[in-house]
């Protein structure tokens, strides 16, 4: 009996380990969806890895440029907002804590170029000088940069 009961306990606590993921593995599984092509499921497992850790500047960086992504396909205005915003946050995480990485500066240029998709003309001169330096300091610090 008690080896019954130690297999059964020995199983679930395998088996809760076994969906355990570290952020590395779900950043690399986001990797392998992308290169695959279905970005769209790829979004969600890197918001997952921002839970686990919210400051790695990779799964940062990549849930904002997948977000924005996302966020051009959809049909529904509101859910390209949901989308666009979502992205404008998680950029915003980035370059708040990683303000001289160039990818960093260069999803928060995306993010608020799809902002200014759905913003007033004001707004839209506002956000292009905000775009132009971002995508300037990019390219100060990594010249090879191919977004910036």
């Amino acid at each position: 009996m008690k080896n019954i009961i130690f297999l059964s306990v020995f199983s679930l606590l395998f088996a809760i380990k076994a969906n355990a993921q570290t952020q590395a593995e779900l950043i690399q599984q986001a990797k392998t969806l992308i290169g695959a092509l279905n970005e769209t499921e790829a979004y969600p497992i890197l918001v997952k890895a921002i839970k686990l850790n919210n400051t790695n500047l990779e799964a940062l960086t990549m849930a904002s440029f997948y977000a924005n992504k996302e966020g051009n396909r959809q049909l529904n205005n509101k859910k390209r907002n949901d989308y666009f915003q979502a992205s404008k946050i998680f950029a915003e995480a980035a370059l708040k804590q990683y303000p001289s990485e160039a990818e960093a500066n260069y999803v928060m240029g995306v993010a608020l170029g799809r902002m200014a998709l759905i913003a007033s003309s004001k707004e839209k001169i506002k956000l292009s000088k905000e775009i132009k330096l971002l995508g300037e300091k990019c390219i100060q610090l990594n010249p090879n940069h191919a977004g910036g």
